[in-house]
């Protein structure tokens, strides 16, 4: 019978090989991030990332097999971070409409703090095909995560609309897509006060119909 190794792992200057590479990993999420938002998905390639981050590229291909895994991890992250920020903000929240303004609220201000994360989740989602299929699949738009909150459990369902409901849901998240996208790239010159207003009367509109 083989016995396992119970040896501590090698460090050097503190750090296992194992910490270095997720080291290694975040900061090529971090560049990467970066070139997105400076040029666009179109600047985004092995060569540059790794450049830009002072990495060789064996180090790109120790956390990722390509420039699309590369490009979905950066991402994934960052509509994670982004749903972090919506969820914890309708937890502190009371009543659908409330919940509604301060899902909003939270991604209208994240996008405010941080410009890059409006970029890759709005507008290069929709100009990069691999990206737009990628998002289509793997984003739960905050707009249905919210709205799926307030609706009936499925067991409940009897009298929704399964149809209707996914044609709704379609189209509020479309329109929500793009008054964002309108808002941060300023052709939509309105306060944020009034964008979340806006967003949050026509999700609830929808949601009592359904809920009701």
């Amino acid at each position: 019978m083989q016995m396992e190794s119970s040896a501590p792992a090698k460090k050097w200057r503190g750090q296992t090989l194992h910490d270095r590479a997720d080291e290694r990993r975040e900061q090529l999420l971090d560049t990467a991030y970066d070139l997105v938002a400076a040029e666009g998905v179109g600047a985004l390639t092995m060569r540059a990332v790794t450049r830009a981050a002072n990495l060789s590229p064996r180090y790109f291909y120790e956390s990722f097999p390509d420039r699309d895994a590369l490009l979905f991890a950066v991402f994934d992250r960052t509509v994670e971070q982004l749903q972090q920020r919506v969820a914890a903000a309708m937890a502190d929240s009371e009543g659908m409409e409330a919940k509604c303004r301060a899902a909003f609220s939270a991604a209208a201000h994240a996008f405010d703090e941080d410009p890059r994360a409006a970029r890759l989740l709005l507008r290069e989602a929709l100009a990069d095909n691999m990206l737009r299929e990628h998002a289509l699949a793997a984003l739960p738009h905050f707009v249905f995560a919210t709205a799926t909150h307030f609706l009936p459990e499925p067991a409940d369902q009897h009298g929704v609309d399964a149809l209707r409901l996914q044609l709704d849901m379609s189209a509020l998240s479309g329109a929500v897509v793009t008054l964002f996208l309108d808002w941060t790239e300023d052709r939509l010159a309105i306060p944020r006060e009034e964008l979340v207003d806006y967003c949050t009367e026509l999700v609830v509109g929808i949601l009592i119909r359904h809920a009701g």
